[in-house]
């Protein structure tokens, strides 16, 4: 449920960053699905990272394990960031596939975060 919930957040937000971006000529497109998408990861998983960094920083030093909410954490930032290149490429205008275009760093944006999204390191979560 909470997963639903974030993704929806992200989603959501990344959609304001593109529309908050079009008012602001300016201002960087990317830094604001990026910002949009942190936002959005929602309550769920930063606290328990936070709690998880500061237990083991503690227990030992600076060598930390990778758990599968690290993963996420990470993925959904860069997944709505990648979310909100596309949906501002949509509306801006021709879609097309070239590397130099916003869409296809959104695509790659979007795919590298599901991938970690769905990343199962070893060990417990």
């Amino acid at each position: 449920m909470k997963e639903t919930i974030s993704i929806t957040a992200i989603i959501a937000l990344a959609i304001l960053g593109v529309v908050i971006s079009y008012t602001q000529p300016e201002a960087s497109k990317l830094l604001y699905a990026i910002v949009a998408a942190i936002a959005g990861i929602g309550g769920h998983y930063i606290p328990k990272a936070v709690v998880a960094f500061r237990s083991e920083i503690k227990r030992y030093g600076l060598k930390m394990t990778w758990k599968r909410y690290h993963f996420r954490v990470i993925g959904f930032a860069l997944a709505g960031a990648g979310l909100g290149l596309i949906v501002d490429e949509l509306i801006a205008g021709p879609f097309s596939l070239t590397p130099t275009g916003h869409e296809f760093w959104g695509i790659v944006l979007f795919v590298v975060g599901m991938v970690l999204i769905s990343l199962k390191p070893k060990g417990k979560d």
